[in-house]
């Protein structure tokens, strides 16, 4: 369960690149709190200025870097998710490895 909710994490990192459909720069549609499906509390919350926080206790910082890549770095090194999405508040991300995760800026599936 531990392994899931970290790879979750980088993907939920990943899925706010995918704000850039929305016409704004990825930079101002990151900033806020994201949801995991099926959960009320917020996984991951971006701030202005390239922080973030997570439900575990994790921190660091981020920058959106080729248009669609996410770069997020944090106590445990740096990883870069690919943004495939962002429709009606939910954006889909993915990692090199081919893995996939969607989060939602509202809570969902409860």
């Amino acid at each position: 369960m531990k392994t899931k909710r970290v790879g979750a994490v980088a993907l939920l990192l990943a899925l706010v690149l995918s704000l850039a459909g929305c016409g704004k720069s990825l930079e101002k549609q990151l900033p806020g709190s994201w949801y995991l499906e099926g959960e009320n509390e917020p996984y991951f919350i971006f701030y202005d200025g390239g922080t973030w926080n997570a439900l575990n206790g994790y921190h660091g910082t981020w920058a959106v870097v080729n248009d669609n890549q996410l770069k997020i770095a944090g106590p445990y090194g740096a990883g870069t998710l690919t943004i495939e999405s962002l429709k009606n508040s939910c954006m889909k991300v993915s990692d090199s490895y081919g893995n996939s995760e969607t989060i939602w800026n509202t809570p969902q599936g409860k």
